[in-house]
């Protein structure tokens, strides 16, 4: 199958099935925007940050009326990324959320597949929390690795991981590690292909951000509008247009993993 019929058989499956994706679309991008606001706030409102921020009160003070320019919140942002309690909260909500978006990934999974799993089955994710968990922490620990020696390797090592979370799926019995060895094995000879894939989509990102940003600049920064309904309604049909096509792929790759078929999304 080459990148279009990828993409179209997403669209039938997404017109198909449009409610209960947009439900578990809508289900998945709001409880994200939210456990991110969560730890925004809960790293903001940190005591150690708080003693921090209020021993630089005087200085940050002084040298805003110096220059007419509020630099209170730049010192919170610095202090915010070196305290270890924002550290901790940020590792275990994106941690969270990674988990959370696999359930998402495979309940667009099994749509594509043809079964009528329900929204909420992207919940059942977290009955394999403690195996997704460590495959997750894997697929970044490999990542950053190989990302020392230079960033394409890096970017070389994520897509070869890429599939991981879609073997645990099909195989719940498999270790983590043998998750990723499998997406080595299957990925061996299609990275480009999965990389110029996703970078199909760069344009649909680009319109959602373009109108997000114009959102804000009309309505004012920090306006719900702006900063949480658009973000919210392009996910609603973004999200699945991408995903769908990336689990299409996916099972593309399972019915060619053995032949090797060299021919595959040239296109």
């Amino acid at each position: 199958m080459t990148r279009q019929d990828l993409k179209s058989q997403a669209k039938d499956v997404f017109r198909r099935r449009f409610k209960a994706v947009l439900t578990a679309s809508l289900i998945y991008a709001v409880l994200a925007l939210a456990v991110n606001e969560f730890s925004s706030y809960a790293m903001g409102t940190s005591r150690v940050l708080e003693y921090i921020t209020d021993m630089l009160n005087s200085i940050a003070k002084d040298l805003s009326a110096a220059t007419r320019f509020d630099i209170n919140e730049y010192y919170s942002d610095i202090f915010r990324l070196l305290n270890p309690v924002g550290i901790a909260i940020s590792i275990v909500v994106g941690l969270l959320l990674q988990i959370l978006f696999a359930g998402y990934k495979w309940f667009l999974l099994s749509s594509k597949r043809g079964d009528e799993p329900a929204p909420s089955s992207i919940f059942a994710v977290f009955s394999k929390t403690g195996k997704l968990a460590v495959l997750i922490i894997l697929q970044n620990v490999f990542t950053y690795l190989w990302s020392l020696l230079f960033l394409v390797p890096g970017i070389f090592a994520a897509l070869r991981y890429s599939q991981a979370v879609y073997i645990l799926y099909d195989h719940p019995e498999y270790s983590a590690l043998e998750c990723i060895r499998e997406s080595k094995r299957i990925m061996r000879g299609y990275e480009g292909s999965y990389f110029v894939l996703r970078l199909s989509f760069i344009g649909w990102y680009l319109l959602a951000s373009l109108l997000m940003y114009t959102a804000l600049l009309i309505t004012g920064v920090g306006s719900y509008i702006g900063g949480y309904v658009i973000p919210i309604v392009t996910n609603l049909f973004l999200l699945p247009y991408v995903y769908l096509s990336t689990a299409g792929f996916y099972d593309d790759l399972l019915r060619n993993s053995h032949t090797q078929n060299d021919d595959l999304y040239l296109k």
